[in-house]
């Protein structure tokens, strides 16, 4: 049998037809399957398999979203406590200078002397009281290695330290 060749002129750039190599008995034959296959066939969805890894990620950030979710309601809790008592502080200082107050006002400066006369046996010291005490000796420092030096000996090194540390920066 004798194949048919026939010309197609193509416009794409094709180097061989294949259609013109069909004998023509077949022909109506393909184009009955192709009309009774449908062509674009429906579309499925896979059934996708969840991980158990997919699974512990979820469960994992679940967790850590009620673990912060929790923590921040503690520290909400603990806020509204510390503002309760900082308001009972404020109150109890304010109550604090009150009775100190009233106390301040309650004692009375004559009746202090007179209590301190009677009942304590205290005399108050006038001018022919007072004594003053008159060192024979200079002043005397002692250090820690248990040298004793003099006060002018005292202000002579005080006066040598600054004078280094002058020169230094000089």
């Amino acid at each position: 049998m004798e194949k048919e060749y026939r010309y197609v002129p193509r416009q794409d750039n094709l180097a061989y037809d294949f259609r013109r190599a069909e004998r023509p008995e077949e022909r109506p034959e393909r184009e009955e399957r192709l009309l009774r296959e449908p062509k674009i066939q429906p579309r499925t969805r896979k059934q996708h398999r969840i991980s158990a890894a997919y699974l512990l990620c979820v469960f994992a950030a679940a967790v850590l979203l009620v673990i912060t979710v929790s923590s921040y309601a503690r520290l909400t809790e603990l806020n509204v406590k510390a503002s309760a008592l900082k308001k009972e502080i404020s109150a109890l200082e304010l109550e604090h200078s009150g009775i100190l107050a009233s106390q301040d006002r309650k004692i009375n400066a004559a009746e202090l002397a007179e209590y301190a006369e009677t009942k304590l046996g205290m005399v108050q010291s006038g001018a022919a009281n007072i004594e003053y005490i008159v060192l024979g000796t200079e002043d005397e420092i002692v250090v820690a290695g248990g040298s004793k030096t003099t006060a002018a000996e005292t202000m002579d090194s005080i006066l040598a330290f600054a004078d280094h540390i002058i020169e230094y920066f000089r």
